[in-house]
Formats: C-alpha cells, structure tokens, sequence
C-alpha cells in the first residue's frame, strides 16, 4: 500500500498531539508522564540532553531503571524523539544506555559500520518529516569490525552483501589512515553523504534539524562528538 507524504505528515502531527504524555527528558521511574513537548526542543537542546545522558552514563549515575509496563504503556499513543542515532550494529554498543535514554526518546538506525543506506535514509526522512526530530547524530565505536575489515579488504574476497558494505566504506578512508583514524574519517564521511540528502540539507537550512558526528569509546563510555 503506498502512503503519501502528506499522509505521513498528517499522521506525525496527530502523534505531537497524542504524545505529549510521552516522556522526553528522562527515563527514571515514574517520571515518564513528565513530558516535554517536541516543539520545545531545539537541535542545540536535542544535542545538549544526549551529551548530559552520556555525562549520566559515564559517571556511573544513569537515571535508566530498565523498562517498566507502565512506561511502555505511556507511549502507546505515539512517538515523538528527540534525537536519530545512526549506529554501528556492533552488540557492544548499547544506544540507549549510552545516552541514559528510554522508551520514545531516541530513534534508533543501526548497520554495520554506522553506513548511510537508501533504507537507513528513508528511516531517518520519515522521524524527520513526520516526527520532526530535530538532531541526527552518526556515532562510530572504538575498534570497528566494519571499518577494520575495509582498511584491506580485496576484490571478491567476502560474499557479495558484505563485500559491498566493506567496499563502500574503503572508498572513503584515507590512504594509510590507522583504525582509529579511519573510524573517526568514515563518521565524517557518513555525516557529508546524509547531508546531501534533500530532507536533510533543507532541514538543516531552515534551522530544524542539526546533523553530528561522534565516536563511542569502549573503555570509558565516552562519546566524542565531532
């Protein structure tokens, strides 16, 4: 069944308003009625709150309690999220823990390498459009299997899925680059491909939406924004 725009738009409008009971600041408990409507929230404060949930995070003060029913049931209504986090797929990298945050606060893309793709961009144009999330962030990892396989990766060496994935990533690091660096050039790259994309350079042109890079580090649980 094809959905049109409008209806998307019209779909996400309805959500703002049925949604205002979701919560938007913090997932501790009994706190999720404790909403902050998605208006209200700038991409310079959308960022903001992912840096103070990783400051939570890092600190070993997470306002996180695990996911309740009551919770689940506060946001059956609909979805507003502050923030589109396009991660890598590595299991060692847990978004919403990362940045302290629950149910309905974070809309979550996930591939291999942290890659733009047609699906992952048709993903982020809907909570762009019909959500209005305002921030999207691209987060690489410390020692990324994805990364790490494409600094020498050779013609035809892996099935052909993945060799396609490898060799969309080796065509953007540097010559030479070190697994660190090649991580953090392969963020960069992520970030100016999304940019290019037209929902997301009129977003960020009209001042509704912020695109940034970042590197989760495994020791400290840190992100590094770029």
């Amino acid at each position: 069944m094809k959905v049109s725009l409008f209806a998307l738009l019209v779909a996400g409008t309805a959500i703002s308003v049925l949604s205002t009971g979701c919560a938007h600041q913090s997932s501790k408990k009994g706190d999720w009625d404790d909403a902050v409507p998605l208006k209200s929230v700038s991409p310079e404060a959308a960022l903001e709150r992912l840096k103070a949930g990783n400051a939570r995070y890092v600190d070993g003060e997470s306002e996180w309690e695990g996911l309740e029913t009551e919770q689940i049931a506060a946001h059956k209504a609909g979805q507003n999220p502050y923030a589109i986090v396009l991660s890598c797929a590595d299991s060692r990298v847990p978004v919403e823990h990362v940045f302290d945050a629950g149910v309905g606060e974070v809309f979550v893309l996930r591939v291999a390498g942290n890659v733009k793709t047609e699906e992952n961009m048709g993903s982020a144009e809907y909570a762009i459009l019909a959500l209005e999330t305002p921030l999207l962030l691209v987060m690489g990892h410390e020692s990324c299997g994805a990364v790490k396989g494409a600094l020498g990766v050779e013609e035809g060496q892996y099935p052909q899925p993945l060799q396609s994935l490898l060799m969309g990533i080796a065509e953007g690091l540097p010559e030479g680059a070190s697994l660190p660096g090649a991580v953090r050039a392969n963020v960069e790259r992520q970030v100016a491909l999304i940019r290019s994309n037209d929902v997301v350079s009129k977003a960020e042109a009209a001042g509704t939406l912020k695109v940034v890079g970042a590197v989760y580090d495994f020791d400290t649980g840190n992100v590094e924004f770029l």
